[in-house]
């Protein structure tokens, strides 16, 4: 950590473990509204999960990364309180080289070039529980389709993968519409999958982003019913 400014103004700052604590040059009063601003940088690494041998959080891949945070690794990646129950709206700038796709939760606000670089802008403007938050650069494409109820829907795959993915991907809609048959309306704006070349051994429920491996969404998963995956 670099810097903490509350308000505009800087202020003083401490570690204890995995907390930050920071102390306001003045008091803030009981119940009002502050804005607080960590300048930071780091290298994330994977992060040890709660079962022997187990990582979460950062997932280092040949051309980036990806996330899967639950329960408790996004503090690992980024300054958060990490809560389930400590939710917000989150705006994500993503600046990455030409040629690499920044995905994120939510919607595609706006993407911006300037030189060799460009900057992905995504809003996720239903509160977010830290650990759903995903972030995946590298090569993908994104598809996109429309989803029931006019449900905007979005596929993040890898480019060489995108054809085989077509069909599996393809039943989403119905799935979805089987789902708000049974429990209510879908409470997002979008939806979509994040398929995945690293050889991951689970699936990840990240708000708006599911991340899967594209391998068992094209062939399912070895040893368990077709069905699971690709029916």
């Amino acid at each position: 950590v670099r810097q903490v400014t509350v308000n505009g103004r800087l202020a003083s700052f401490s570690r204890a473990r995995e907390k930050l604590i920071v102390t306001p040059a003045q008091p803030l009063p009981d119940g009002g509204i502050f804005r607080a601003v960590v300048a930071y940088t780091g290298q994330p690494t994977p992060h040890a999960g709660p079962a022997s041998g187990q990582v979460q959080g950062f997932f280092p891949t040949a051309d980036g990364f990806f996330l899967a945070s639950e329960p408790d690794a996004a503090h690992s990646v980024f300054p958060c309180n990490d809560y389930p129950t400590d939710k917000a709206a989150v705006d994500f700038h993503l600046t990455v080289p030409d040629g690499t796709t920044a995905a994120a939760n939510g919607v595609l606000a706006s993407t911006r070039r300037q030189g060799a670089v460009t900057t992905w802008n995504w809003h996720e403007r239903a509160p977010i529980a830290t650990y759903l938050v995903q972030i995946a650069i590298g090569h993908y494409t994104i598809a996109r389709h429309r989803g029931p109820d006019g449900i905007q829907l979005r596929d993040v795959v890898p480019p060489g993968e995108a054809a085989a993915l077509r069909v599996p991907l393809a039943d989403t809609s119905t799935q979805l519409a089987w789902l708000e048959h049974q429990l209510g309306s879908y409470p997002f704006a979008t939806y979509g999958l994040l398929a995945v070349d690293d050889n991951i051994a689970f699936l990840n429920e990240t708000q708006t982003l599911t991340v899967a491996r594209a391998s068992w969404l094209i062939h399912g998963i070895p040893g368990y019913p077709a069905w699971l995956m690709t029916d």
